[in-house]
């Protein structure tokens, strides 16, 4: 092969490689994005309120 087209062939190569690299690393930032913790607030019975009220209260000395 002459040396031009070895230097296609090499920048072709390069270019895969690097959109490869571009991909992965889109979608692991993607990933992250989408599966980050995100609590949500978990509903609390009016009995659990009143229990941890009283709790409070008969700690108070």
């Amino acid at each position: 092969m002459t040396k031009k087209r070895k230097a296609s062939i090499k920048k072709y190569i390069f270019l895969i490689l690097f959109l490869i690299i571009a991909y992965l690393i889109y979608a692991l930032i993607w990933y992250q994005k989408n599966t980050s913790y995100k609590p949500g607030l978990s509903p609390v019975t009016d009995e659990e309120l009143i229990k941890d009220l009283q709790m409070l209260i008969d700690q108070k000395p």
